[in-house]
Order: C-alpha cells, then structure tokens, then sequence
C-alpha cells in the first residue's frame, strides 16, 4: 500500500514538473 502510494505521488509531481517544464519553452 505505502509503496502504491509513493508511486502515485511521484507519476503525479513528475507529470507537473513536466507540464511545466513544457509551458516554459
């Protein structure tokens, strides 16, 4: 369960850092 958890967490902030990374250039 912790571990679904992280992996959530973390698909999540990757995915918006990426669409912000994007909105940059």
């Amino acid at each position: 369960m912790t571990t679904a958890v992280i992996t959530g967490a973390s698909g999540f902030v990757g995915r918006h850092l990426v669409h912000e990374l994007e909105q940059e250039t």
